[in-house]
């Protein structure tokens, strides 16, 4: 069975780390939410691009894409429908190609549960919090090796 793990948390808290940690030491496909808004942001509203997003992506996405009445009054387009779908679509076509994905990134903080449940006919699908690269999984604090092993035996019952 497919297993997906959205990683979600604050800036600097410790999502790329625990990435990198399944990715690397077990095997998970893994996804950068921040790159992939790079991309989208690069491809799909290139005059909201600039070479020094990447360092500005989540005030970025909150001050101009989030607010759907300033995106549809001045631009024309709900950027967030775009974007979830773009997101989503990347997402979709990771887990069509690996059964262990992890995808992070602190832009699935407000759309990890909508994920959650759109995606559940996939596979498990699995929302860890990370705050101060202390894990949770519905307020149970779990080890890096505890979240890797989510959905294999007894631990998804945590």
């Amino acid at each position: 069975m497919k297993r997906l793990i959205l990683v979600v948390g604050r800036s600097g808290q410790g999502k790329s780390y625990l990435a990198r940690f399944l990715s690397f030491g077990h095997s998970f496909a893994a996804l950068s939410v921040d790159e992939v808004y790079l991309d989208f942001v690069r491809t799909h509203c290139p005059m909201l691009y600039f070479d020094a997003l990447n360092l500005y992506i989540s005030p970025h996405y909150h001050a101009i894409l989030k607010n759907r009445d300033h995106s549809m009054t001045h631009l024309g387009r709900d950027f967030v429908h775009e974007w979830l779908r773009y997101l989503a679509t990347k997402i979709l076509g990771l887990i069509s190609l690996h059964d262990n994905v992890v995808v992070e990134g602190c832009l699935l903080d407000h759309c990890a549960n909508e994920f959650q449940s759109a995606m559940a006919s996939f596979g498990q699908v699995f929302v860890v919090s990370v705050v101060k690269q202390r894990y949770f999984l519905n307020d149970h604090e779990l080890s890096m090796e505890s979240v890797a092993t989510l959905g294999l035996g007894m631990q998804e019952g945590v």
